[in-house]
């Protein structure tokens, strides 16, 4: 199970930010004695100029999203409980 969410903002490091989060979940991970791994699959892209449009952006953000979602399986190798 999943759920999406969009994010705007300029000048910050996508990179850093998916580098925190994924931190944060490990951690929790850990802090909980959870028996499975918590995981964020995320895809992020840039708003170039015109002719650029935001639903363009959102295509090729999602694409990115479900190329990191089959890196998370990959790793994981297995689906979290219900």
């Amino acid at each position: 199970m999943g759920y999406d969410y969009f994010v705007f903002y300029t000048e910050a490091s996508v990179v850093c930010v998916v580098i925190v989060l994924r931190n944060i979940l490990k951690e929790k991970q850990q802090e909980y004695d959870l028996s499975y791994d918590l995981d964020v699959s995320i895809g992020y892209d840039e708003l170039k100029d015109s002719p650029d449009t935001v639903y363009e952006c959102l295509n090729r953000a999602d694409a990115k999203l479900y190329i990191d979602k089959r890196r998370s399986h990959r790793l994981n190798n297995s689906t979290p409980p219900l």
